[in-house]
Formats: C-alpha cells, structure tokens, sequence
C-alpha cells in the first residue's frame, strides 16, 4: 500500500534514482505528474529568459540612440534595463557580445534573405529591384537606432558586409571572379548606399521610404551595368 508520509519526503526529488523510486513506494502515475510539472517550469522559464533577453536587448538599442557604443557601460545597460549584473552576464560575456548578436541578426535578415530574392531577380526588372531596396529600408528603419550605429562608418562592418555580399552574388550570377574595374564600381556602390542611407536615417526618415528606394534605385542601376558590361568583355 502507497505511503503517503514518504510521498511528501520526496516533493523535492528530481530524478528516478529515490529511495522510494527504488523501494516502489511511488506509484508510476506520481512519476509522470513529477516529470510533466518539470517540462512545464521548463517551458516557463525559457519564455522568463526570452523576455529578459528582449529586455536587454532593447535597452541597450535605446542607449545607442542616446550615446556611442564606446561611452556605454553595463552598469547603464542595468540601469536602464532594470535588471543586475549578474542577469546580464547571464546572457552575454560582455557588452560587445550583445553588440555583434544584435548585428549579426540584423545582417543575417538584411543580406542573407534578401541575398535569397535578389538572385531571381534581373536589374532590368525595374519593380522586383524597388521592391528589393523598399524592404531593405523597411527593415532598416524598423532597427533606426541600431542601423545608426553601424553605417556610422563608410568602411566599418555594415559597408564590408555589404560589399562582400554584393561581390558573392555578382559571382555566383557570373561564374567568374570580380574585375579590378568592376571591384571598384562595388566600393563606390557599398560606400555610397551607406553613406546615403545613414543620412537618412540621421534626418528621421524625412524623405518618404518609396521615394528615397527610388533614388537609390536610380543611383545604382547605372553601376550595376557599367559592372555587366565589364563582365560581356571578357
């Protein structure tokens, strides 16, 4: 018969490994009720960690807006967020680890899925190619504060990114490696697009997003065939 007084001896076991697991003390049903709680708490507290993790992350982008990234500390981070040290370093080892995961999501969404759309996509193709630069910038401005950061610098991360990806897709398209000639076109191209991006975004998207996806659209369109013309040459 099931003892009720050695049950509650055992509330705080967490494995099957008990003296009443091994004595057969505990009825089957008790070991599956145990093991569903611990799925559930389990559950619970990814989705605390989640949301503590947003937490931070969005404090730490609203300091960006207010100071540059060097003059931030985690002791602001904390203040801001509202949480302790020790729950920072819970998540990231230091402030430039926040910094690069925030980054790499912006660029694994900027360049890697629109990368995926542009390769079906032609130049000529005046309305795919907008739309390509119209989501660009909607995703951009959506991470204003963050994006500000990154294209502070006409050579930082977001312009070598850029580049990179830009100089991956015309070879893929192409079969061949990148020119001299054209290799300088895509610095023209990846420095100007942040350089005008950046202003952008510094005027509180002022021009209306279409419009300035136009200008950009226009800008380049030019480069782009100057670059297909050097690559009919060879």
């Amino acid at each position: 018969q099931f003892n009720h007084q050695i049950l509650r001896k055992c509330r705080r076991l967490r494995h099957k490994k008990c003296y009443c697991f091994k004595m057969k003390q505990i009825p089957p049903n008790y070991l599956y009720f145990r093991e569903d709680n611990r799925a559930m708490s389990d559950e619970k507290m990814s989705a605390v960690r989640r949301r503590t993790k947003r937490i931070v992350q969005e404090s730490f982008i609203r300091l960006l807006g207010e100071k540059p990234f060097h003059e931030i500390t985690v002791r602001n981070l904390c203040e801001e967020a509202d949480i302790n040290r020790a729950t920072f370093y819970r998540y990231y080892a230091d402030l430039n680890a926040l910094y690069d995961e925030l980054s790499d999501d912006l660029f694994q969404h900027l360049f890697n899925d629109l990368a995926t759309r542009s390769e079906q996509i032609s130049v000529a193709d005046r309305s795919a190619s907008r739309n390509l630069f119209r989501d660009a910038l909607s995703i951009m401005k959506k991470n204003r504060l963050l994006c500000l950061n990154l294209l502070d610098k006409t050579n930082g991360p977001f312009a070598l990114r850029l580049r990179s990806s830009l100089e991956i897709l015309i070879t893929q398209k192409t079969g061949s490696r990148i020119p001299s000639e054209a290799s300088l076109i895509l610095d023209f191209i990846s420095g100007g697009l942040v350089a005008s991006t950046h202003s952008w975004l510094s005027s509180g998207c002022i021009v209306e997003k279409d419009v300035f996806a136009d200008i950009l659209y226009n800008s380049c369109i030019p480069s782009f065939q100057r670059i297909d013309t050097i690559f009919r040459k060879l």
